[in-house]
């Protein structure tokens, strides 16, 4: 996070701004894996009249401006 935003104040705690509370957890974060997670899989799905789209058990929310059926 940089400029305007992180110089806003946390929204947890009041007395720190966006970029001093990251700078506070980062040595909490863990480190990406070695092996990427795999994004090569694309399915066609159907929306409906409501705006998601359902993928491995999960629902997608769908722009309704992205929508065919105006």
């Amino acid at each position: 996070m940089t400029g305007a935003a992180a110089d806003r104040c946390c929204p947890e705690d009041k007395t720190l701004t966006v970029r001093e509370a990251f700078a506070q957890e980062q040595k909490h974060l863990l480190m990406l894996p070695d092996n990427p997670y795999p994004t090569d899989e694309q399915v066609a799905v159907k929306i409906g009249k409501t705006p998601y789209a359902r993928f491995d058990l999960n629902d997608y929310s769908y722009p309704t401006t992205m929508s065919n059926a105006h």
